[in-house]
């Protein structure tokens, strides 16, 4: 009797195991289903249009998959500048049995994206990434909880026309003053439009916090009013760039001024100035008079780090009424930025 027993009762315990994690595959796999219906009902009651073909389950039994596919969305007047019209050719949605309450998002195949007016972008990537916390659609975020998400990003060898991203990182904190961490490597530029450092961009990275809020999707020109209007303001906390012989980090302040005009502030540290200026002066950017002025004026600005390591100068920037001054030396008048009109 006991040896029967002895058999008998892994065997139960195994059939236990199985049908509780069956059961939770299921509630997953439901909890995807009724929160993604439920995140499109409330962006169609917010004035958006969603459409998007049966929604498939799957991915028993490591993970409860939700496959979308053929999804569209698009936000804003039609047909208004500002809107924005976007399409996947299929949107897997994961809740992965060892990590229940985070939400993987990928997007996969072919992707558009249309700012009206402009022309409808192609991209796709190997892979894109998106991860966010997951709240199911019957309960409510407990007291003390961030009212906002955090969005993680990562996309591997993204490809649009004429642009490459070997990888791009990203994190959003949704609050009051969203913060926004990017950093991007392997950037190859268009061979086709002659660039003076070149069409390779090794490293870009940005720490930013958007003050003012969000305006709601509409025509630009009113989202950017509606935005100044609240503060906007774009205040870049760190900056990174390595671009052919420039090496430059910054901080930054900027908005719009009573006319909608890009405005701020920036310090900048740059290091490899001569060879900037040098390739600048080599694809006509500059004159080669001015490119030995400014290497000449930087020499003299510029100091070595206490810690070693190459010459750098550090150049204060003020951008006002569509004038990019140093200091208080104009350098250089900027392109008014000039808003799509309804």
């Amino acid at each position: 009797m006991r040896r029967k027993l002895t058999i008998i009762l892994p065997g139960l315990l195994l059939a236990a195991l199985v049908a509780g994690h069956t059961a939770a595959w299921f509630a997953a796999a439901s909890h995807l289903d009724t929160g993604f219906n439920a995140w499109a009902a409330q962006r169609r009651a917010a004035g958006w249009q969603v459409d998007a073909g049966t929604p498939v389950r799957g991915g028993w039994p490591l993970a409860a998959t939700l496959t979308i596919p053929d999804l569209a969305l698009s936000a804003g007047p039609q047909d208004a500048p500002g809107r924005v019209a976007w399409h996947g050719q299929r949107v897997v949605l994961t809740l992965a049995m060892t990590s229940p309450d985070r939400l993987g998002i990928d997007l996969v195949g072919a992707q558009t994206l249309r700012i009206a007016p402009g022309p409808e972008l192609p991209f796709s990537a190997d892979r894109l990434h998106v991860e966010v916390p997951f709240i199911r659609a019957t309960s409510s975020p407990a007291a003390g909880t961030p009212t906002g998400p955090t969005v993680s990003l990562e996309v591997r060898t993204l490809r649009a026309p004429d642009l490459t991203i070997g990888l791009l990182t990203g994190q959003v904190v949704a609050a009051a003053a969203p913060r926004v961490t990017l950093a991007a490597e392997a950037i190859d530029l268009p061979t086709a439009i002659p660039l003076a450092l070149g069409p390779h961009i090794s490293s870009v990275a940005v720490d930013a916090t958007i003050e003012g809020g969000l305006p709601p999707p509409g025509i630009l020109p009113t989202m950017a009013a509606a935005w100044r209007g609240n503060g906007g303001t774009l205040n870049v906390t760190h900056l990174a760039l390595g671009w052919g012989p420039l090496g430059l980090s910054a901080t930054a302040r900027l908005g719009f001024d009573d006319h909608l005009q890009p405005a701020g502030t920036a310090d900048l540290r740059v290091i490899g100035f001569a060879r900037t200026a040098d390739a600048l002066a080599k694809q006509h950017v500059i004159t080669k008079d001015a490119a030995m002025a400014a290497t000449a004026v930087l020499t003299l600005m510029s100091h070595v780090p206490t810690d070693g390591g190459a010459p750098e100068v550090e150049v204060p920037l003020t951008l006002r009424n569509s004038t990019l001054s140093m200091g208080k030396t104009p350098l250089v008048r900027v392109p008014e930025l000039a808003w799509p009109q309804p």
